[in-house]
């Protein structure tokens, strides 16, 4: 959009969509417009779908339960721990160390 607003390419289309002050917004805005787009789509065979509960799997899921609430609690504290490295640094080093913890951190895990 941008090329055919500089290029004046059907000045009367792109202006309708496109006003140069929204800049990287404009990709947040498509996936919504295409989100939504899916769901309509999609929402027949959603519809369908009979939902129940069979208690034999709910037993066994509730066999794992432990493990997914441990599993929140670890992925809050590694998401915590770089909020708390700002206030617990000293300022002058604080912003760096975040930055390059968050690298090593998803080499780590990956």
């Amino acid at each position: 959009m941008p090329l055919l607003a500089k290029h004046s390419i059907l000045p009367g289309f792109v202006s309708l969509f496109y006003k140069g002050k929204v800049g990287i917004s404009y990709v947040f805005i498509s996936n919504l417009i295409s989100s939504t787009i899916t769901i309509i789509l999609l929402l027949p065979d959603i519809l369908k779908i009979k939902y129940r509960f069979d208690l034999y799997y709910g037993k066994n899921d509730a066999i794992f339960m432990p493990l997914l609430i441990v599993g929140f609690a670890g992925i809050i504290n590694e998401t915590m721990d770089r909020v708390f490295l700002k206030y617990l640094l000293p300022e002058n080093i604080a912003l760096s160390q975040v930055v390059f913890m968050a690298p090593v951190i998803k080499f780590q895990l990956s």
